[in-house]
C-alpha cells in the first residue's frame, strides 16, 4: 500500500525568488483548501478579494541595533519559523470589496476619520478622490474584524487579518534586504514619500492596487499605497514574540499594529521591518487591511 505520507523536497519558483520546502506531512497539508503554492483563486464571484497562497518558510523577522534606520520595536531581531501554508489576499481590501460589505451588512457610515488634523472623514470622502480599484481607507481595526467574520461567514472559510510576523514575511517574500526590491529607496516600486518626490508620484493620494511591481511572492502594496492593520495587540519590542508566525494577542490591545507604510509615508516608514501602532478604534485616511486565509 502506497503511504499517503509524503517525504520530498518542493521547489517554487515566485516571480524570480526560489523557495525550497521540505515536507514531511501530507501532499495536501502543502495547500490552502486544496489550492496550491503560488495559486490565485477566489472563494465567491464577486465580494471576495483574489488570494495566494504563501509558501512555509523562516525568516529573520527585525532589523539589526546598527542599522542606522534601527528603532527599538523592530528588534531584537529572532528567527520565526511559518510551518503552514496560507493565503493571503494579492492587493489590500479594495473600496470596491469594502462596498459589497457595507450594502450587505448595512454597516453604517461613520465620519470620524482622520485626516490632516481633522477627524471628520470616511471611507467615500478620504480627502482625496478614490474609485473602487483603489484600497480602502478610514477602516478601523474593529471594523476590519467585523469584515473578517463577514467574510468567513459568506465563504465558509476562515478569513483574518495577518499577524504581525506574517505580514513582515509575505512582504520580504524571501528577500533579507530594507525593501523586498532592496536595500535603497525606489519610487518606481512603491508609492509613498509623495511629498518628497515630484515628478514620479503624480498625486498626493492612494493609488489603484496593482499600479506598482510586485514582490516575489506575487503580492501588490505590501510597502506603500496603505499601511494595514495586524492582528497583534502593541508591544515596544520582540521580547517574548511568538517565533512560530502567530498573533501575540496579550499585552495592549487597545493599540494594534500597523505594517507596510503608506502613500504620505517616508521611505523609512516602508521598510519591511518598520511598524508602529494605532488605536483599534479609530480611523485614519492612511490605513486599510489585507486578509489571510488558513486551513
Amino acid at each position: 500500500m502506497r503511504s499517503q505520507m509524503r517525504t520530498g523536497i518542493y521547489l517554487i519558483f515566485m516571480a524570480g525568488f526560489a523557495f525550497t520546502i521540505r515536507a514531511a506531512q501530507p501532499a495536501h497539508a502543502l495547500t490552502v483548501s486544496g489550492h496550491r503554492i503560488g495559486q490565485i483563486f477566489r472563494d465567491c464571484r464577486d465580494a471576495c478579494p483574489e488570494m495566494v497562497v504563501v509558501p512555509p518558510g523562516h525568516f529573520q523577522m527585525g532589523s539589526v541595533d546598527n542599522d542606522w534606520r534601527h528603532r527599538t520595536e523592530e528588534g531584537p531581531v529572532h528567527e520565526v519559523h511559518i510551518t503552514y501554508p496560507f493565503a493571503t489576499s494579492k492587493y489590500p481590501v479594495t473600496r470596491g470589496e469594502w462596498g459589497q460589505y457595507v450594502t450587505a451588512t448595512g454597516h453604517q457610515l461613520s465620519n470620524h476619520c482622520l485626516w490632516g488634523q481633522r477627524y471628520d472623514k470616511n471611507w467615500l470622502d478620504p480627502g482625496f478622490t478614490q474609485n473602487d480599484a483603489h484600497p480602502v481607507v478610514c477602516v478601523s481595526w474593529d471594523e476590519a474584524q467585523d469584515y473578517t467574520r463577514w467574510l468567513s461567514q459568506k465563504t465558509g472559510y476562515h478569513y483574518r487579518l495577518l499577524s504581525d510576523s506574517e505580514y513582515e514575511y509575505i512582504n520580504r517574500a524571501g528577500s533579507r534586504t530594507a525593501y523586498f526590491w532592496g536595500d535603497d529607496w525606489d519610487a518606481r516600486r512603491a508609492n509613498g514619500d509623495a511629498r518628497r518626490i515630484s515628478g514620479v508620484d503624480r498625486a498626493f493620494q492612494t493609488s489603484p492596487v496593482g499600479s506598482y511591481p510586485p514582490n516575489g511572492f506575487g503580492l501588490f502594496d505590501t510597502a506603500g499605497n496603505v499601511n494595514a492593520w495586524t492582528q497583534d495587540c502593541w508591544h515596544d519590542n520582540y521580547s517574548g514574540a511568538p517565533t512560530d508566525g502567530s498573533a501575540w494577542t496579550a499585552g495592549d490591545c487597545s493599540k494594534r499594529g500597523l505594517r507596510g507604510g503608506a502613500w504620505f509615508n517616508s521611505p523609512d516608514m516602508l521598510r519591511a521591518a518598520f511598524r508602529f501602532r494605532q488605536d483599534a478604534g479609530k480611523e485614519f485616511a492612511f490605513v486599510g487591511f489585507r486578509l489571510a486565509r488558513t486551513n
